[in-house]
């Protein structure tokens, strides 16, 4: 496994409608790995949690077949 460094965007954006203005905010972080297998067969990445603001996010498990090299 590598990577999991963060990469961030931000972007501000006011939209007026019907005369009222309305302001977004929005903060995004993503964290990409890569993940070389060492054999074939399936594996399981974990869920992964993180807390923001004090609210927790949490990823669902996922499942991967890793088939040998044509």
């Amino acid at each position: 496994v590598s990577g999991g460094q963060p990469s961030f965007n931000e972007s501000t954006s006011i939209s007026i409608i019907n005369g009222r203005r309305i302001d977004n905010h929005k903060i995004e972080i993503n964290y990409v790995w890569e993940l070389t297998p060492t054999r074939p067969g399936e594996i399981v990445i974990p869920s992964l949690e993180v807390n923001v603001g004090g609210d927790t996010y949490k990823s669902e498990a996922m499942r991967v077949r890793v088939t040998p090299a044509e």
